[in-house]
């Protein structure tokens, strides 16, 4: 009762990205390796939202002016198997500006983290009991 809108939009971005970090610890030989985040798309548009990235994942975060980066990499996989580019420097994937950790809210985020799976496994145990219990996912 006591948040306004802007609480609520605030957790929705922290939910999609801690739905991120999880994603990439799924695929550690992934995860171990990646140095830099790069955003585009909508939310990238949202400063509030790189912030929320680079603090929860502990890594700079860069934002692409490109809206559509899909067609961008297609471009950029074909022209470099043409010969035209010889790498995916900054410059080709159009990075716009940089957000860096801060110290405070990587710690924050980390506690916070750790509380959305502690959720996130309680849900999804509750789920599998359920149905269990309703004879749902056993065959027949």
């Amino acid at each position: 009762m006591n948040h306004k809108a802007e609480d609520m939009i605030v957790a929705i971005l922290e939910g999609v990205a801690f739905a991120l970090k999880e994603s990439f610890e799924r695929v550690p030989a992934v995860s171990e390796k990646i140095r830099q985040i790069i955003l585009s798309g909508g939310l990238a548009r949202l400063p509030i939202f790189s912030r929320i990235v680079t603090n929860v994942f502990n890594l700079p975060v860069a934002v692409s002016r490109y809206a559509d980066t899909a067609s961008v990499g297609a471009f950029l996989l074909a022209a470099k198997a043409l010969g035209i580019v010889r790498g995916y420097g900054d410059s080709a994937v159009g990075l716009e500006s940089n957000v860096f950790p801060e110290r405070f809210y990587v710690q924050h985020y980390r506690k916070v983290y750790s509380l959305y799976r502690s959720f996130l496994d309680m849900v999804l145990s509750f789920a599998s009991e359920s149905n269990r219990i309703q004879g749902k996912g056993e065959e027949s």
